[in-house]
């Protein structure tokens, strides 16, 4: 910490970001008498969070990389977001149980719409950022994290299970069974609970 600190001052003396006024209360005649502030263009704060705190800036190498943004913080903001269409997916599965043809053609076209908020594109969208998040290195492209992976799994069989659905009960409910394991594997993955949790009931 000692080092960190001497590093700031360092820093502060030679960047041109700086300005120099005299210090307060002791500022006198003699033009050295003057002490170093952050000028307009560099915030006192963000230095130290830079110098001092490094692991702040660099502690998501995901969606949020090059941010100040935690993958905690990350998290926070998707989870909800998956949370509620995994509910809806559930809600589906329940349908689908039901048998109703009627019924089924109705939860399908809601869930799979394309609409902004839809399930399948809260899937699409929060459900990819949100496995982004968990890349632990900048250099790893998101195709090669594990949980894009079995996002793009999910989503692979989301889309088979669009088309079943349309073709029969038996076939809808077929295909169900597979999204269902690749959801759950996707949910381990963004340390979700598995589907069946009392978190998805609606």
């Amino acid at each position: 910490m000692r080092s960190a600190v001497l590093a700031v001052a360092l820093f502060a003396a030679t960047a041109d970001a700086f300005t120099w006024v005299a210090t307060p209360r002791t500022a006198s005649k003699d033009s050295s008498t003057r002490m170093p502030v952050v000028g307009s263009a560099v915030s006192r704060r963000a230095l130290l969070a830079s110098v001092v705190l490094p692991s702040a800036a660099f502690a998501s190498g995901g969606a949020t990389s090059g941010k100040t943004t935690s993958i905690p913080r990350a998290k926070l903001r998707y989870y909800g977001r998956v949370t509620t269409a995994v509910a809806a997916f559930e809600a589906l599965g329940r349908t689908l149980d039901g048998g109703d043809a009627k019924e089924i053609k109705q939860t399908r076209s809601a869930f799979f719409s394309d609409k902004d908020g839809s399930p399948m594109e809260e899937f699409k969208s929060a459900g990819y950022l949100l496995a982004v998040a968990f890349k632990i290195d900048s250099k790893i492209p998101p195709q090669k994290i594990q949980q894009c992976k079995d996002h793009a799994a999910l989503l692979k069989s989301m889309d088979a299970l669009n088309t079943a659905s349309g073709k029969g009960v038996d076939e809808a409910k077929s295909a169900y069974a597979r999204a269902r394991g690749n959801m759950d594997a996707y949910l381990e993955g963004v340390e979700l609970p598995l589907t069946g949790d009392a978190s998805y009931k609606q």
